[in-house]
C-alpha cells in the first residue's frame, strides 16, 4: 500500500507544467484531405481527435535545456519531458517533404502494419501487414490502407545500421536521415551510447500500443501526436491499439485525470519527446505524421560485470 501511495504521489507531482496547442481542421474520416498541406503533409485532424489533451506531462522549451540539464534533471531521474521546439534543430524539420522523401529513398522496401512489431505483440491482424516501398506508401497507400478493425496501417521501421541484416536496403534512407535529422544535440555526451534509430510515417488514426524500451528521444517533423506515458509500476506490453485506448480514455465512460495510470500530452510539429527507459508509452497520430526516434543508453546505469 505504501508503494502505491508513493507512486500516486509521484504521478501527481509529474502532472504539472502543461500548455499544448489546440487541434485544427475537422474531418469525419481518417483520410479526408482538406487543409492546405505542409510539405505535402496533410494538416487535417479528424473531428474525433479534437478533444483537448489533458496535458499533465512536464513541458519545457528547448532554449531552457542543454545537455547538462537534460542529463541531471531528466535522464538521471528517469523523468519524461516534452521539449517544445526540440526537433527544430534538424534541417529535415523544413526540408523533408513527401516528394523529397520519395525522390531520395522511395525505393526502400518497408512494411506497414496495424501496429509496430505486430508479430512480437501477437496482434491477430499481423497477417494484414503489407510490404511496400516508401515511395508507393507516400504517394498512395498511406491514405488508403485500413485494417479489418478500421485502424489505418502504420509504416514503422528500425533504420538498420551498416553491418546489420538488411542495412543495404535502408542505406538511402539512413544516409538521408543522417543529413537531415542528425543526432539530437542533447545527446552530445560521453555518458550516452546511441542505439537504434526508428522511422515512422502514418495517417491520422494510426499509432502504437503501450510498450517500453530503453531511453529514447522522439522527434516529430510533421503532424501531431498524442502520448500516454505509464510509469514503470504500470508499464506493460499491450496489443490494444492506441485508437481504442483513446476512445476508452476520452469516451463517455472516461475517468478523472487523477485516477488514471498514465500522463498525457500532445506533441506538435517540431517538438521532441523524451521517454525514459522502462516507461510504458502509447502514441496516437492525430494528423499525418513523419517522425524519427533515437534510442540511447545512459552508461552510468549499466552494470560493470567485472565489479560483480
Amino acid at each position: 500500500a505504501g508503494a502505491v501511495r508513493l507512486h500516486a504521489a509521484r504521478l501527481s507531482s509529474l502532472r504539472q507544467s502543461s500548455a499544448c496547442g489546440t487541434n485544427q481542421s475537422a474531418s469525419n474520416a481518417f483520410h479526408k484531405v482538406a487543409a492546405p498541406p505542409l510539405g505535402g503533409w496533410s494538416t487535417v485532424t479528424p473531428e474525433e481527435f479534437r478533444v483537448a489533451a489533458i496535458n499533465d506531462c512536464t513541458v519545457i522549451h528547448h532554449e531552457q535545456l542543454d545537455t547538462e540539464v537534460f542529463l541531471r534533471d531528466f535522464v538521471a531521474l528517469r523523468r519524461p519531458v516534452l521539449i517544445r521546439g526540440g526537433a527544430r534543430y534538424a534541417p529535415g524539420f523544413l526540408s523533408l517533404s513527401k516528394q523529397y522523401l520519395a525522390d531520395v529513398a522511395g525505393d526502400v522496401v518497408i512494411s506497414a502494419a496495424t501496429i509496430p512489431y505486430p508479430e512480437d505483440f501477437g496482434d491477430p491482424e499481423s497477417r494484414e501487414t503489407v510490404s511496400t516501398t516508401l515511395g508507393v506508401w507516400l504517394r498512395r497507400q498511406m491514405t488508403q490502407l485500413v485494417s479489418s478493425s478500421g485502424t489505418p496501417l502504420y509504416l514503422f521501421a528500425v533504420v538498420e545500421r551498416e553491418g546489420h541484416q538488411g542495412h543495404e536496403n535502408f542505406q538511402p534512407l539512413r544516409d538521408l536521415l543522417s543529413k537531415e535529422v542528425p543526432t539530437p544535440p542533447l545527446l552530445n555526451s560521453s555518458e550516452f551510447e546511441l542505439g537504434n534509430m526508428q522511422f515512422a510515417v502514418g495517417a491520422a488514426g494510426s499509432g502504437a500500443p503501450q510498450h517500453y524500451h530503453t531511453h529514447a528521444i522522439n522527434l516529430l517533423l510533421a503532424g501531431q501526436r498524442r502520448w500516454w506515458l505509464f510509469p514503470p509500476p504500470h508499464s506493460s506490453l499491450s496489443r490494444q491499439h492506441a485508437l481504442k485506448y483513446f476512445r476508452l480514455v476520452h469516451g463517455s465512460a472516461s475517468v478523472a485525470a487523477e485516477e488514471r495510470e498514465a500522463l498525457e500530452c500532445l506533441q506538435e510539429r517540431g517538438d521532441a519527446m523524451y521517454v525514459p527507459t522502462d516507461w510504458g508509452h502509447a502514441t496516437l497520430n492525430t494528423m499525418e505524421v513523419l517522425s524519427t526516434a533515437q534510442e540511447f543508453v545512459y552508461t552510468p546505469e549499466e552494470t560493470d560485470g567485472e565489479l560483480l
